[in-house]
């Protein structure tokens, strides 16, 4: 990358002038609680003196760490702030000439528009990622701009269960929106039909990358692993469910983190937990994965959302 970069500006860079480049399980030195500064780090150096200080990484590699990806069948769906689908494969044989798109135009033909998937190091394979840029965001304005949080909030936080029971309430009428547009379509929806609306349209439209992700795949999948703070909502996590089912067939699973606790949805801070653990004890990142991972199947779809979740799925997927 630094030759790439140095051709691109037309010679002239100094190796020097950058830090060495460093394995993302590479341990970059220990804990010295003596060093100048500091400042309210200080008590916590002085507790780690001594501790080795493993490579940081990137949030989308750590999140697929902590959601036990450590073989290229698994895909993980996690639906923060943006939305993320990553799915481990081998490395390239030979760098593509763009790492900002290695979709194959010939295999994604049927699949318009064809979103572009981004390539990143995975320890010692490479993590495919499709990105939703809103998601929770998404839900989060909705929320705020249609002021029903207001109506379904214990203060100052909207009550998720309240919100969750509105969804549940009004699938029947829920429409499907753009992505993150509003719609004056929605304005003129009752509440719980507003609220539904909203959790199905994201989770369809991170089941449009699930499955250009999969289309794509040169390995088989076979299993799914939902993480982030929407994935505890019971229709979003229905529509996802519903919509695996159908493109990979009966057999199969969609898997969440079976961890209690903010580490259930706070996979990316456990990705990095299980490197530093792999860096300590100089296992392939892999194996450490697979040895930590705890999954769970998700809960069975409420029979009163799956005919209307199998609805939404099979339109969206006949697209």
């Amino acid at each position: 990358e630094l030759r790439e970069a140095d051709q691109l500006l037309g010679g002239g860079l100094d190796p020097a002038l950058f830090p060495p480049v460093i394995a993302s399980d590479g341990v970059v030195g220990t804990v010295d609680a003596t060093a100048p500064g500091g400042g309210p780090w200080r008590k916590l150096a002085a507790a780690l003196e001594g501790w080795q200080v493993a490579a940081a990484l990137g949030d989308n590699q750590a999140s697929a760490a902590g959601c036990g990806a450590a073989e290229h069948d698994t895909v993980v769906v996690s639906l923060g702030t943006s939305g993320t689908v990553n799915h481990p494969v081998p490395p390239p044989t030979a760098a593509p000439p763009d790492d900002s798109d290695d979709t194959d135009a010939d295999s994604t033909a049927s699949i318009d528009p064809a979103p572009a998937i981004l390539g990143f190091e995975y320890w010692q394979d490479r993590l495919r990622l499709l990105m939703l840029p809103d998601c929770a965001a998404w839900y989060e304005g909705f929320l705020r701009d249609s002021g029903i949080a207001a109506t379904a909030a214990a203060a100052p936080a909207p009550d998720h269960a309240a919100l969750n029971r509105l969804a549940a309430e009004g699938v029947a009428d829920a429409i499907r929106l753009a992505d993150g547009l509003p719609s004056p379509q929605l304005a003129a929806l009752p509440a719980p039909a507003q609220v539904a609306s909203t959790q199905t349209s994201i989770a369809l439209e991170m089941l449009r990358l699930v499955r250009h992700m999969i289309a794509t795949a040169e390995q088989p999948v076979t299993r799914v692993v939902l993480t982030g703070g929407l994935s505890r909502a019971p229709l979003i996590r229905a529509v996802l469910q519903a919509g695996v089912r159908a493109i990979l067939g009966d057999g199969a699973t969609t898997l969440q983190n079976a961890r209690g606790g903010d580490l259930a949805f706070k996979t990316d801070a456990l990705g990095a937990l299980i490197n530093a653990d792999a860096a300590a004890t100089g296992q392939p990142v892999n194996r450490t994965i697979a040895a930590h991972r705890q999954w769970l199947p998700c809960p069975t779809v409420d029979p009163a959302l799956l005919p209307h979740v199998e609805r939404m799925v099979t339109d969206e997927l006949s697209r």
